[in-house]
C-alpha cells in the first residue's frame, strides 16, 4: 500500500484474502498466504516473503506479481538484496540463511513462476549457536537480514539465539553482538551486550547499526565497534506511545528500514508504521491507526494495518510494508 504526501495508504499487491501463491499482472489481484519480510532493489523491484507458501514473491515496478520458488524452503521470513544482485533469505524453521544470485538489472518476472537459481551458499541448517564456516555454523531461528555495504557482510538477527551475526562473503558466521541469553540491557559491548530476541537490523550510511529487540520492545543503536546504547522504547513495557527516547513506546517491533536519518519501524501489535529519528529517538506515527487493526486504504488517521511486519524503502523515500494479516503489500510515502 502507498501513502502520498497527505499520508495516504495504498495497497500495491494482494487481494486481502489468504491463499496459495497466485500470480497476476495486476498486483491487487494476486494472492499471498502470509506477507512477512520485504526488500526493494536499486531498480524498484520488490521482493516479498510469502511465509505460508514458503515462497519469495517478486513485484515489478509495473505491479506484476510473480513467484520465485525456493526449493526446500520451510518457513522463510526475512529477505535482503545486495548491491550485486544477491538475494538473501532467512528460513526460521530450517535455521538457515540462503543466498541466491538474481540479475539486479532484470530480475525474472513472468507468469511461469520461475524457480530461483541454485543457492550460491547457505549458512546454518542446524539449530544451534556454533560459529564457523557455512558448513559448520549453526543458527537459532534467524529472522531479519541486511546487507551491510560498508563491510560487505550480511547481518542476521537470531531471534532464538539472542545475537546478531556477521556473515562474510565466504559464509563465515560469527557473533557480532549478543550474549546468547534472553535478557535486556540498555548498554554493553559486543558479546557482553545483551540483545533480547532481536527481530530485525539495519545499518546506516555512517556504519551505525540499529536493532529491533522484540523481547524488550525497544530500538537499540550499535556502533561499528559493537558498543550498544538505547535509542527508543520502554524496556519490557510493550505499549504504543509517541515521544522521544524512553517516552516512546512500541507494541512489538517487527521490521525496520532506514532512509537518511529516519528509521521506518513496523509496530506489529500497534498496527502502525512508525518513524524514529536516529539522532534523538523521537518516534512518531507515519501510517496506520494505533491499536486499531484493519485493511483500509486512506490518509493518515484513516488508513489501517493488521500486524505490519516487514519494511523496506526505495531510493525516493517510498516505504513498502508487508501487512501480514491482510495478506498484502502496502506502500507509504515518507513525505506523508
Amino acid at each position: 500500500r502507498k501513502v502520498d504526501t497527505a499520508g495516504f495508504t495504498t495497497t500495491v499487491a494482494g487481494t486481502g484474502a489468504t491463499g496459495a501463491a497466485v500470480d497476476n499482472a495486476v498486483g491487487v489481484l494476486a494472492t499471498f498466504g502470509d506477507a512477512t519480510g520485504i526488500a526493494v532493489d536499486a531498480n524498484d523491484y520488490v521482493f516479498a516473503v510469502d511465509s505460508a507458501n514458503a515462497a519469495l514473491r517478486l513485484i515489478s515496478p509495473a505491479g506484476f506479481v510473480t513467484t520465485l520458488a525456493i526449493a526446500g524452503a520451510s518457513w522463510p521470513i526475512g529477505v535482503a538484496v545486495g548491491p550485486s544482485g544477491d538475494v538473501y533469505v532467512t528460513d526460521n524453521a530450517k535455521n538457515e540463511l540462503a543466498a541466491f544470485q538474481v540479475s539486479p538489472s532484470a530480475p525474472t518476472a513472468s507468469p511461469t513462476a520461475p524457480t530461483l537459481p541454485a543457492e550460491t551458499w547457505a549458512a546454518g541448517t542446524v539449530q544451534g549457536m556454533a560459529e564457523g564456516t557455512r558448513s559448520t555454523a549453526q543458527l537459532n531461528h534467524p529472522t531479519g537480514v541486511f546487507c551491510d555495504t560498508i563491510s560487505n557482510d550480511v547481518l542476521v538477527t537470531e531471534f532464538g539465539g539472542h545475537v546478531v551475526r556477521r556473515i562474510d562473503e565466504h559464509g563465515r558466521a560469527d557473533v557480532f553482538i549478543g550474549t546468547g541469553v534472553g535478557t535486556y540491557a540498555a548498554t554493553g559491548l559486543g558479546r557482553a551486550a545483551a540483545v533480547f530476541k532481536p527481530q530485525d537490523v539495519v545499518v546506516a550510511a555512517g556504519g551505525e547499526m540499529y536493532v529491533l529487540e522484540w523481547g524488550a520492545c525497544v530500538v537499540s543503536a550499535v556502533t561499528a565497534a559493537g558498543s550498544k546504547t538505547f535509542l527508543a522504547g520502554q524496556s519490557g513495557t510493550c505499549v504504543h506511545a509517541v515521544g522521544a527516547g524512553a517516552a516512546a513506546g512500541f507494541a512489538k517491533v517487527a521490521g525496520v528500514a532506514i532512509f537518511g536519518s529516519t528509521l521506518v519501524v513496523a509496530e506489529l501489535s500497534g498496527h502502525a508504521v512508525r518513524s524514529v529519528n536516529t539522532a534523538n529517538g523521537d518516534a512518531q506515527v507515519k501510517a496506520g491507526v494505533p491499536g486499531t487493526p484493519g485493511g483500509l486504504d486512506g490518509p493518515l488517521g484513516t488508513g489501517t494495518f493488521n500486524e505490519p511486519v516487514g519494511t523496506a524503502v526505495d531510493g525516493t523515500g517510498i516505504a513498502f510494508v508487508a501487512d501480514r494479516l491482510n495478506h498484502v503489500v502496502r506502500k507509504v510515502d515518507l513525505a506523508g
